[in-house]
């Protein structure tokens, strides 16, 4: 009985863990705005997809892929990414945008940006963010970079 106990104390633990994790993520959503064949979007998507960077994001926010030349409906929006680009007024890409819960834009980031770069903005701006492992890893990376220039 005890070990059954334990067992579902456990379990319950874990489920409140996921589920807050879940809510936290699905508070921000980042909005990444690409085409097939852009040199710029290319260079982006190998930041984003990074295993730790993806982990960082996918911990925080809601990733939102959007194909500006795309027909296809994405269901957070009901529109098409012809129809998504021209609402949220991107001009060019890459373009990254995160919204609040509230649907409310509070950071932009127009074009490609490298992978330090990335993490120092996102690191700085994104609610949550900033007690996460890898912003601590990534604000010493920062700082000792500075140090040896």
């Amino acid at each position: 009985m005890k070990q059954s106990s334990l067992l579902l104390i456990w379990l319950v633990a874990a489920l409140l863990f996921l589920t807050a994790s879940q809510v936290r993520a699905a508070e921000t959503r980042m909005l990444y705005f690409y085409y097939v064949g852009c040199p710029w979007c290319a260079r982006m998507d190998k930041v984003l997809r990074e295993p730790d960077m993806n982990g960082l994001l996918r911990r925080h926010v809601e990733i939102i892929r959007i194909n500006i030349q795309g027909h296809k409906r994405i269901s957070f929006l009901g529109q098409s990414g012809i129809e998504a680009a021209k609402k949220f007024k991107v001009d060019g890409t890459p373009t990254i945008i995160f919204m609040s819960a509230a649907g409310k834009e509070f950071l932009r980031i127009p074009g490609a940006l490298n992978r330090q770069d990335f993490l120092d903005v996102i690191c700085r701006y994104l609610p949550g963010i900033q007690e996460d492992k890898g912003c601590h890893e990534a604000a010493g990376l920062s700082f000792n970079e500075k140090a040896r220039e």
